[in-house]
């Protein structure tokens, strides 16, 4: 027989009486579960109805006194609070707020956890004693109610009641795509906001009263989704002032009264940098001088280094050039690397609200695009190899002397190799383009824009220090022999873009990569020969590799998938697969990759998929699940936009009771002894998202 829980809830008013209206605020319960199965819970709600004009108070009531719960349980029975409605400011008869509160209809949530021994068919009594202050412009009354909840513990599950809807609640919202700084500086809070939607009517309520209730917040609007919101701290307030804690609310685009969870560190700020914190959030700066430092370290990683053999060729055949040539060969150098970015920095924007998925790395994950690159890099290793002499665009990609065609060719290979740099993310990166994914589209632009300012800086330096120039060498035969050999790297690059579409499509999708690179080989000799035989036979193989396009765009839209080389302990990410590890009390370690991401590759290769790494995660009983971004994945594209990351690679850890965003996020270049660190020591030196 199935046993169904029974609730019965007696109110008595302890509110002062009201001879000629009704108690300002009445309580009730409100459970929203009718069943409680030994070691389960149920949802209950403590219900306030207030009537009109008047209020009561929130956990920092300002001036007036916070709702106190008091719960009496059996042995072994809990009751544990769920967290506080967003509230609203309380306003006094002047116009001038009086406290932080509640009016209308106020729900309290509260759960109930049965032990796992209580006995079926047995009836508990749980006792809730609730009190109030309540207040109308300036008056103010204090109020309470005793409720009893009789509990049935049910044999076996029954299908539970139809929960109240949490919107109701109007719980606030975790952080998860929101960015906050928060400084103070002679005695004057600030708090930078960045928001993922339009936002407006901002207001801070603080947890703990460093903010006196009744100063004015000023907020300044630097875009639809930018603020910064000034208060003057309270001079009487002594505890804790390194800390700012409390919910921020808003007004939505459609209207809509909501709040966000805000926990910062209060950092003490200068008085030299006050006029540039009222022009742009501090996130701004250092997004910036990241993204700066990220462009110069992209010089060093090894998707880069192809394309830069390129222009070392041009230097060398330069040496004798005049100092205003090298220079302008240098800045058009540069102009392609930071026109490449720039329009990388519009697709991102664009995509931001037609494509989301739209980030760093994410042109790779289209197949026909891997397959443009790999015939572009064959191209361009057959003509350094001088088997294809076309003599216009592949000859000016290879840098010629600064000529009108030499400065269109630096261009152009600057542009290139932002377009190959894609695969790999330097250091400082992660947090700069994670910053872009969400910030004004100033602010994006400028991210992107010093990107490209890094990764342009070296070759700059190189074109306009005569220092630098002396130590080139003089051209010679050797020009020659070196152009030979650097065709190599380009193949070696078209050799694994190939490899990359393969496991975007499938074997048959390399092959026919391969076969049009081949034919485009074809199309080269036959075109050094010239006449019109070889003409004819050129362009029909030309034709015939880029045919090829077709059949991998069908390719692309197929079913096939890449299988992620991993170990058998590896388990496929989908966020309803991690809550599920993550409610079963498991340790994971989650990672994204892809096939087209070198410095993913590296890190598994160094460290992640090492024995002593595996051994690891076997002793200390720690799942790993990856998710594979190689082909687009709208679920992983918006996972990772939530730990404010633009691509990968990415690697959290989360200990065990952790929620699903609240995972650790550890470096982007990895060691063994840093994963070892990590996922036995906690978090104290990996970043942990707000």
């Amino acid at each position: 027989m199935a046993f169904v829980l029974s609730l019965v809830c007696v109110a008595t008013s302890l509110a002062q009486p009201f001879p000629s209206m009704e108690a300002p605020v009445e309580a009730t319960l409100s459970p929203v579960s009718l069943s409680i199965e030994p070691g389960g819970a149920a949802d209950v709600r403590i219900r306030l109805e207030h009537q009109p004009g008047w209020s009561t108070f929130w956990i920092n009531p300002g001036a007036g006194e916070a709702i106190v719960a008091r719960w009496e349980a059996p042995e072994g029975w809990s009751v544990e609070a769920e967290g506080w409605p967003t509230p609203h400011r309380v306003m006094d008869g002047e116009g001038r707020v009086f406290g932080y509160g509640y009016d209308e209809t106020l729900l309290l949530p509260f759960r109930i956890l049965a032990p796992v021994d209580a006995r079926p068919g047995a009836i508990e009594s749980i006792e809730l004693g609730v009190r109030w202050l309540t207040c109308h412009e300036q008056d103010c009354v204090e109020g309470g109610s005793s409720l009893s909840l009789y509990v049935e513990v049910a044999a076996s599950g029954e299908p539970p009641m139809t929960a109240v809807n949490p919107t109701v609640l109007s719980m606030p919202e975790s952080a998860r795509q929101w960015r906050f700084d928060a400084s103070t500086d002679e005695g004057e809070i600030r708090l930078q906001i960045i928001a993922p939607e339009v936002i407006d009517d901002l207001y801070f309520f603080p947890v703990e009263p460093v903010i006196w209730h009744a100063d004015p917040q000023v907020v300044t609007r630097i875009s639809s989704t930018e603020h910064q919101l000034s208060v003057q701290a309270d001079p009487f307030y002594e505890g804790d002032r390194s800390h700012l804690s409390g919910v921020l609310a808003f007004t939505d685009e459609e209207g809509a009264y909501r709040g966000v969870s805000v926990a910062l560190t209060l950092e003490a700020q200068s008085p030299s940098s006050n006029a540039a914190t009222s022009q742009a959030p501090p996130g701004v700066w250092n997004a910036i001088l990241f993204a700066f430092l990220g462009g110069l370290i992209l010089n060093l990683m090894p998707c880069v280094l192809p394309v830069l053999s390129l222009k070392a060729i041009a230097l060398a055949r330069s040496a004798n050039l005049a100092p205003a040539a090298m220079r302008a060969d240098g800045w058009a150098y540069a102009a392609g690397v930071l026109s490449c970015f720039g329009l990388i920095g519009l697709a991102v924007l664009t995509g931001r609200s037609v494509i989301p998925a739209a980030s760093w790395g994410s042109q790779l994950q289209n197949p026909i695009l891997v397959l443009g690159l790999a015939l572009l890099m064959t191209g361009v290793g057959l003509n350094l190899l001088g088997v294809l002499k076309l003599g216009s665009s592949l000859q000016r990609l290879g840098g010629s002397v600064p000529t009108r065609q030499g400065l269109q060719g630096a261009f152009l290979t600057g542009m290139l190799a932002v377009l190959v740099a894609a695969p790999c993310t330097a250091p400082f990166m992660a947090s700069a383009l994670g910053y872009a994914m969400i910030a004004s589209p100033l602010g994006a632009l400028a991210v992107f824009l010093s990107l490209g300012g890094g990764l342009a800086l070296p070759y700059l330096v190189i074109t306009h220090v005569p220092a630098v120039q002396r130590v080139l060498p003089k051209p010679g035969q050797w020009m020659q022999t070196l152009q030979q050999v650097l065709a190599f790297p380009m193949f070696v690059s078209a050799i694994w873009l190939l490899w990359v579409l393969g496991a975007q499509t499938s074997h048959d999708g390399m092959a026919i990569g391969l076969l049009a690179c081949l034919a485009l080989a074809g199309a080269a000799k036959a075109l050094s020969h010239g006449g019109r035989v070889g003409q004819t036979i050129g362009a029909s193989l030309i034709v015939l590799g880029a045919s090829s396009m077709l059949p991998v765009a069908w390719l692309s839209g197929s079913s096939a998938a890449a299988e992620l080389a991993g170990s058998q302990q590896e388990e496929d990410f989908s966020p309803q697969a991690l809550a599920s590890l993550l409610a079963d009390n498991q340790k994971v370690f989650l990672y994204f990759t892809a096939d087209w991401c070198i410095t993913c590759k590296v890190n598994e290769a160094t460290a992640l998929k090492t024995a002593a790494t595996l051994d690891h995660f076997d002793r200390n009983d720690i799942r790993v699940m990856v998710g594979d971004w190689t082909r687009e994945d709208p679920e992983i594209s918006r996972f990772i936009a939530d730990y404010g990351r633009a691509g990968v690679p990415l690697y959290l850890y989360f200990e065990r009771g952790a929620g699903i965003n609240e995972g650790v996020i550890l470096p982007q270049v990895l060691t063994e002894e840093l994963i070892r660190q990590h996922t036995t020591q906690g978090p104290q030196n990996a970043e942990v998202r707000q």
